[in-house]
Order: C-alpha cells, then structure tokens, then sequence
C-alpha cells in the first residue's frame, strides 16, 4: 500500500499535530517527485515489511501483551522510517490470544495520536463483546482518539502519571489547490451524476454548502466515538463537552473526569495488578463464586471418575488377555472388595493350596474331556473325498448314510 493511500480526504481519529506531520512528509515526498527523484519516490511509495518477528503478542506471565504503535490504519505496514499499526493486526492478536489456552488475560498497549476512524468502531465493538478472557487497556506514553477508542473498549483503561490520553474527536482537512492549478495554467472541471458526488473536491475553494455537507459527516462519526466512550467507561455522558471534545489530558485529570480506570507506576506493575485480579486460589473462588467452585468441583469430579473407570476397564482387559478370564475375574473381586497386595501376599500359602487343587481337577476334566473328543472322533466317518463326491441328487442321502453311522 503506497503513503498516499494514507492520506486520502475520509475523516481520521487523529491528533491534529499528528496529522500534519504525516501530511507534510506526504508533500515533501511529492516535492521530490516532482522535483524529479524518481528513485526517492518510488522508495517512498513502495510498502516494506515491518521486521518485526511476526509474533502477534508477547506472553508475559499469561497476560498477552498486544502492541499498537504509532498511527492506526486499516492494515499495517512500514515506510522505510515511517511505520503504522493496523487494525488487522490488532483484530487478529486479539483473536488469537482469546484461543491460546496459556493466555488467562489481554493487554492492549497503545502508543499512538490515533489513525483513520474507518474501522474503528467495529474494531471497538468487536473488542468490546470478548468477555471469555478479560481485556485491559495500558497508555504507554500516549493514548489519543482513534487509540483511545479502541483502548475504551475494555472498559479497563490505565495509564502511569506522564501518559497524554483523550482527543475525543474526529478531523477532516480540505486541500484547496485552485491556485497552484491557476499558476500553473491547469482548470479541472468536475461533470458528476449526484449533488454531492465531488463535493469537497482539492481543485474549487470550499463552498459553504459543501463545507456544511461534510462537516455533517464528521458531526456524526463524532457523535459515534462519544456514545461508545459513555458506554464503556465512567465519564459523565450529561456532560461530554467535559471530556470529548477533542481534549487531551494526562493520567491524572482523565481519571478524575473516568476516562482511564486507575494509574500504575508502569507497564509491568500493570501485569501484576492483573494478575493479582484475574487469578484465585480456592479460598477466593470460594469466597467470590461458591457456585463456580461447585460446578468446577463436580465436573473435575466426574473427569476424575470416568478416567478412573477407563483405567480399570483397560488393565482388566489386559489382565484377560494375558492371565485368561477366571484370573481376571479374581482380580477384580479383589479390587472391588478392598483387598491390598499385602493382603494377598498374606494369604499366599492358602491360594497355592486352592490353585494346586484347581490344577489337578482340571487336569482330571481335561483327560475325561479328551476322551470323549477321541471317542467320537473315531465313530464319525470321514469327509467323502473328492473324486466320488456326490452328485447334487445324491446329497440328501450320502447325509441320511453318514448320520446312521454315527448313531
């Protein structure tokens, strides 16, 4: 995505400061192109991978810290020293931080005067409706508009004493280029369908109707970012000129007017603290949620006793198929009726005894059985060989003859 896509004429949640030092390195690029530097301009409108090591977050502690530095766009990416956040981004490692099973907590960091406000809002709400894992917000230095609006979203907004957070407010600049053209011997005429369809255009002073019709868009994108603001923070919603009308304070005053939630020393003293809230032990969890902890007790309960049923089915099995099914058996009475292996260590001599008498009546059974196996064996004719097989016709009484032998 070349620069200039950065800078098209659509509204931006952005400190105004910000915006000009964005738009002015814009005009030096386009200074230099026109000034012939090819090479310098083709650098410059080219997008380069940020270096980065294309982790989403990092785990600290299981507080998963998401990083957003430096103006917010749509997507990410870097201009040789001049590098954005995207909304992607951020969309993406909140998502995944919400699947990470070694995750217990999120952390948006935000160093940034804000960014475009397309995509902000739905950014926003989409932070917003994540309620498995809980999201805190850190102004690590500066939080401002399209920042602070995704930062708002967790409703869990903190900051140390020197962080500049607010600028509730949205910015749409005309560029009026009639003269340039003038001096320059260029007249652009626009032929459009639609009252509307250029209005605002860099080529025509601004009319008052146009500046009305767009300062109309801008009031309401405005009128958006506050509403999310009263909703997800403490500010006093009766008085949003307090607080949201593009001002900027530091930790202390915002959170006296309940933009941020608290201060903290730092980032890490942050990751403490949300430890500290997010993680009980059994006492706590008892105390806070007793009903949690009975339902997490049962459930674990019931894990415990489905493996435990799996694991006795599955060495009675092997038992089976190793000893036979009467030493299966006899293991399991045991193990049901509470017998140790001491126990039955004790009782050695007895269970000899009983498995030699065991022994010699089943080598009786199995002579007597074998008898009787050789005696019918011998009185059973056998097959009819092949070559005087009977025919089909014949079959029924080859059958009758072999029965009446045997009998």
């Amino acid at each position: 995505m070349p620069l200039s896509d950065l800078l098209t004429p659509a509204p931006w949640a952005i400190q105004p400061a910000a915006f000009e030092s964005i738009s002015q390195t814009w005009a030096d690029f386009s200074s230099r192109r026109q000034g012939k530097n090819t090479a310098v301009h083709a650098a410059m409108s080219t997008s380069q991978d940020d270096g980065g090591d294309g982790g989403l977050y990092l785990n600290r502690d299981g507080v998963a810290i998401i990083e957003a530095r430096g103006v917010i766009h749509r997507s990410s990416g870097r201009f040789l020293c001049f590098g954005w956040a995207g909304q992607d981004s951020i969309r993406a490692a909140v998502d995944a931080a919400m699947a990470d099973r070694g995750i217990h907590a999120l952390l948006l960091s935000f160093d940034s005067p804000g960014g475009v406000a397309a995509g902000v809002k739905e950014l926003a709400d989409h932070i917003a409706a994540q309620t498995a894992k809980p999201v805190y917000a850190y102004a690590d230095g500066l939080c401002a508009s399209a920042a602070y609006w995704l930062a708002s979203a967790t409703g869990r907004v903190y900051a140390p004493a020197t962080a500049t957070v607010g600028s509730i407010g949205v910015i749409q600049v005309h560029c009026d280029r009639s003269g340039a053209n003038t001096a320059e011997g260029l007249r652009y005429t626009y032929i459009t369908g639609g009252t509307w369809k250029a209005a605002g255009n860099s080529d025509a002073p601004l009319s008052g109707a146009d500046q009305a019709y767009m300062q109309g868009l801008v009031d309401n994108l405005h009128d958006i970012f506050r509403s999310d603001v009263a909703s997800r923070t403490q500010v006093d919603a009766a008085n949003p000129a307090a607080w949201g009308d593009g001002q900027v304070f530091l930790a202390e005053e915002a959170m006296r007017l309940g933009l941020i939630k608290g201060l903290v020393r730092d980032r890490e003293a942050l990751i403490a603290q949300i430890n500290e809230e997010t993680i009980m032990n059994r006492e706590q969890l008892a105390k806070a949620h007793p009903e949690l902890l009975a339902e997490i007790v049962t459930e674990a309960g019931a894990k415990a006793n489905a493996e435990l049923k799996a694991s006795i089915e599955n060495y009675h099995a092997l038992v089976e198929l190793v000893a036979g099914p009467e030493a299966a058996a006899t293991v399991g009475n045991l193990y049901l009726a509470g017998v140790t292996p001491e126990q039955v260590k004790a009782m050695g001599p007895l269970l000899k005894t009983e498995a030699s008498t065991q022994s010699t009546t089943a080598t009786q059974e199995s002579e007597s059985r074998r008898e009787i196996l050789n005696a019918l064996h011998g009185a059973t004719p056998g097959p009819v060989p092949a070559a005087v097989a009977p025919k089909p016709a014949d079959q029924v009484q080859a059958a009758i003859d072999r029965i009446s032998a045997v009998s």
